[in-house]
């Protein structure tokens, strides 16, 4: 597929078009299509009028240009150009596009790993060709892990206005040349060092760029005077600090940005062995940062050392996203944040239960917006950290904004005692707090405040007067409950109690939002969802109950809903409910077209996934011998784990459906399942054709993995050869009475009768010779995937088929046997059978090894 030929209808189109988006066009092989010319057209050349390329998510784009335009049309009107997840993508301008881009202004280049250079070779690879950006501020390169060069050939670059570069994880290409290296080394960087950071306003270094920069010597001093904005990013020495001698290079560094450190201390302090002198350069540094922004910072426990003298004074905005090693966020008491004027906390899950200790809330005057969001085990904003403290009032004087939200473990404000003075705040949201039942222990004031609004961008809003009486009143009627998106039910008593008396918690919990539903340690609930509930449940993604002893079922039919289903749900845990018979029971089908993994543990009455019920007055629910039914829909199943339950089949294999739920599954892990016998039969083997992983451990009367019933031989030979072609894990481990790993149901029953033949004494009964049929017939099967394979503790295994089969493994790199007692050959290679039937060593073989080998192959 191709957006735009290019040819003279198009002429008109050409000189007007100016901006030309396109996203998630999942076919899109090339934008640009340009034919062939002839001599009479050669000399007409189309001036576009393009300013602005943005494409985005093109999975099988391969050109964006699928030849060079020279002399058929210019781009030279192009300002600002964005590459966002086009992975087919090996280069991104053709030689004459790239050498011709005097307007450009923006290049933005982002997940894109498929690209190897930005501008594609042109005629020739000798003569140094000079590429010139004169008006390319803005530079970022960003997730290209296969990028190798800006220009494959020998060139160099010329970015006078450039002030912003960002670069990261960009494969083999070099940043910048250090001082004193060759202008045209083997690898070209994109740039001189020492040409083009002074320039820079904002850039962004990682772990190696820091080390390079310490070790340079040669740099000069004032080299970074002018970046305002300094990233540090994937910073991955657990042990390191970010020391305050390196900021002193960043002369006028104004907002400094942490993504993906693991420093264990920001700004550490050198202690009262510095001098004077030093101290004033350490407090010079930090007093010229506005702003401070921490994104994944993995190792950090506090920002500030709690004995540091100095002072962040002018830091005007702090925001913390993803730092779960915080116990709290600022306690430092000798440190204050008198300018502050904006906080932002997100996603810090860790260790944080207190946002800001008394003494460090003092220090907030200035105050104005605190936004804290989606922390879960937050429980307070103001704590106090046990000392005595004079005078307790707290004055926020130009906070004008605060928004609590999706903070599931939020108490209050503060717990204690204290007087808060809010005299400008102007707007409070409190969105998805369902603990939140106060807001403080002590008198408030807030003569500003008419409303606290419910949900952010939404016109909700409570008011009951004050903003106490407020809080109260939306924690009685559950409002916090309402928006929820996850919602871990054992946290919530009263909810637990609305669902036991059967009144209809969808009143008060808004199920078309809800996407995460957990119940833990719940011994009321005998079910959790009705029919109504269920339909309510849109956008649910994923389902996790464990350890709630009286629940039967999941799902309670009513005799009267039409089919269940569940659009979005993609993941079902189940676990240690030991009185659990079914996912679902009803009268209806139930369908989960997106759901792709499901695990139940330790439910030991667990018998099938859904039950059904006839209609009538008389209901009576139908069990069925299989786990999964007909009238159960899951096409896109790809992690199925059964563990501990008492099933005795999986599926049924008379019916079409089995393919329903096997056509996607990659992986099935069976544990402890003490009645079942066989995991396959022969017709339904030949639908897993994706699974790549099958584990099987501590199942008691398994004697066979894939029982053959009703084949003829030329089925059965079929039937190998095409058995699981993807597969790349097998183990078997701790299966006591397993035989084989595939074998006809006659023989089958033969060998487990020989098996149950075995006297208290461990002597064995003669082995019976097996049929001709049996032994005369040697033909070679392939796993041609297969990289790890682990046979432990099958006290009867003799081995994989009952039929004399060669076996390759071509894949197989790693292989534990282990305690597998009736394997009496480990491997032979297997005999000519003409010759054998000569030598009449066909009927003396009476024992087949464990692998039957064409040649013997090393693993690795």
């Amino acid at each position: 597929m191709t957006i735009l030929p290019s040819n003279n209808i198009l002429a008109s189109f050409w000189t007007s078009l100016e901006e030309l988006r396109i996203y998630n066009c999942n076919s899109l092989e090339a934008i640009f299509k340009l034919g062939e010319i002839n001599a009479n057209q050669r000399s007409v050349v189309i001036d576009t009028q393009l300013k602005l390329l943005d494409i985005k998510s093109l999975p099988r784009l391969k050109h964006v240009w699928n030849k060079d335009p020279e002399g058929i049309l210019t781009f030279q009107n192009l300002e600002s150009v964005r590459v966002f997840s086009c992975h087919s993508l090996s280069h991104l301008f053709p030689a004459s596009v790239g050498k011709a881009l005097s307007q450009l202004q923006t290049l933005d280049i982002l997940f894109s790993t498929g690209l190897e250079e930005i501008v594609a070779v042109g005629g020739g690879l000798e003569a140094a060709v000079k590429f010139e950006f004169p008006q390319v501020s803005y530079l970022r390169l960003h997730r290209l892990p296969r990028l190798k060069y800006f220009y494959p050939g020998k060139h160099n670059t010329e970015w006078p206005m450039l002030k912003k570069f960002y670069h990261y994880d960009c494969g083999q290409m070099k940043k910048a040349n250090g001082a004193g290296q060759p202008d045209f080394p083997v690898q070209q960087p994109l740039f001189s060092m020492e040409e083009i950071i002074p320039q820079l306003e904002e850039l962004s270094l990682t772990e190696d760029d820091i080390l390079m920069i310490c070790g340079e010597i040669k740099l000069k001093e004032n080299l970074f005077f002018n970046i305002k904005v300094l990233q540090i990013q994937d910073h991955l020495d657990k042990s390191a600090v970010l020391p305050i001698c390196f900021l002193n290079r960043f002369s006028n560094l104004e907002k400094l940005l942490l993504r993906n450190c693991y420093f264990t201390e920001l700004f550490p302090s050198k202690g009262e062995h510095v001098g004077n002198q030093e101290k004033q350069a350490e407090t010079k540094v930090l007093s010229r940062i506005k702003t401070l922004r921490l994104n994944d910072v993995h190792n950090l426990k506090h920002i500030l050392s709690q004995d540091i003298s100095i002072v962040l004074q002018n830091l005007q905005t702090l925001e913390v996203w993803r730092a779960n090693g915080l116990p709290c966020l600022l306690t430092s008491k000798t440190t204050s944040f008198h300018n502050l004027t904006t906080l932002d906390v997100w996603l810090c899950h860790g260790f944080m239960i207190t946002l800001v200790s008394v003494p460090m809330v003092r220090s907030l005057v200035q105050l104005e917006d605190m936004t804290i969001r989606k922390c879960d085990n937050l429980t307070e904003i103001v704590g106090h950290e046990g000392a005595r403290i004079e005078d307790s009032v707290i004055n926020f004087n130009k906070l004008k904004v605060l928004k609590l939200l999706s903070l599931p473990r939020l108490g209050s404000f503060c717990s204690e005692n204290f007087i808060f003075n809010f005299p400008s705040l102007e707007m409070v949201i409190v969105d998805q707090c369902p603990k939140l039942k106060i807001f403080s222990e002590g008198d408030l004031n807030t003569p500003l405040l008419q409303r606290v609004e419910l949900i952010e961008g939404e016109d909700k809003s409570c008011w009951a007067g004050d903003l106490n009486t407020t809080i109260q009143r939306m924690h009685t009627e559950m409002v916090g409950i309402a928006g929820l998106k996850k919602l871990i039910l054992s946290d919530f008593s009263e909810l637990i109690e609305i669902w036991h008396v059967r009144r209809r918690p969808q009143e008060i919990l808004d199920f078309r939002l809800l996407k995460y539903l957990q119940l833990y340690n719940c011994a009321q609930l005998s079910y959790l969802l009705t029919p109504s509930m269920v339909f309510c449940l849109v956008q649910l993604e994923f389902i996790s109950i464990k350890n709630c002893a009286m629940m039967e079922q999941v799902i309670m039919g009513d005799g009267e809903e039409s089919k269940m289903i569940f659009p979005q749900l993609w993941k079902i845990e189940l676990e240690s409910c030991s009185n659990l018979i079914s996912f679902y029971v009803g009268s209806h089908g139930l369908e989960i077209p997106s759901l792709q993994a499901f695990s139940i543990e330790e439910c030991q009455r667990m018998v099938t996934f859904a039950a059904f019920t006839s209609s009538g007055e008389h209901q009576k629910e139908t069990f069925h011998q299989y786990f999964f039914s007909s009238k159960v829909e899951i096409p896109l199943l790809g992690e199925l784990t059964l563990s501990s339950i008492k099933i005795q089949q999986i599926w049924d294999c008379e019916l079409p459906s089995v393919s329903s739920f096997a056509q996607n599954l990659r992986e099935l892990i069976v544990t402890d399942c003490v009645n079942l016998r066989y995991l396959f039969t022969s017709s339904m083997v030949k639908v897993f054709t994706r699974l790549e992983k099958l584990e099987i451990y501590r199942c008691e009367v398994m004697d066979v993995v894939i029982l053959i019933e009703g084949l003829e031989e030329e089925e059965e030979e079929r039937m190998r050869q095409t058995m699981f072609p993807k597969l790349g894990t097998l183990v078997l481990t701790k299966l006591p009475q397993l035989i084989r790993f595939c074998s006809n149901g006659n023989s089958q029953l033969r060998e487990r009768s020989e098996s149950q033949g075995l006297n208290p004494s461990g002597s064995q009964l003669v082995p019976v010779i097996q049929s001709t049929s049996e032994r005369t017939e040697a033909t070679k099967l392939v796993f041609p995937q297969v990289k790890y394979l682990e046979l432990r503790d099958l006290q009867k295994f003799k081995s994989f088929f009952s039929q004399m089969q060669i076996i390759e493994w071509p894949s197989l790199k790693r292989m534990y046997v282990c305690e597998c007692d009736e394997v009496q050959i480990f491997a032979s290679t297997f005999p000519c059978i003409n010759t054998a039937r000569r030598n009449n060593q066909l009927e003396s073989c009476t024992q087949h090894p464990l692998f039957w080998i064409s040649q013997v192959r090393t693993l690795q």
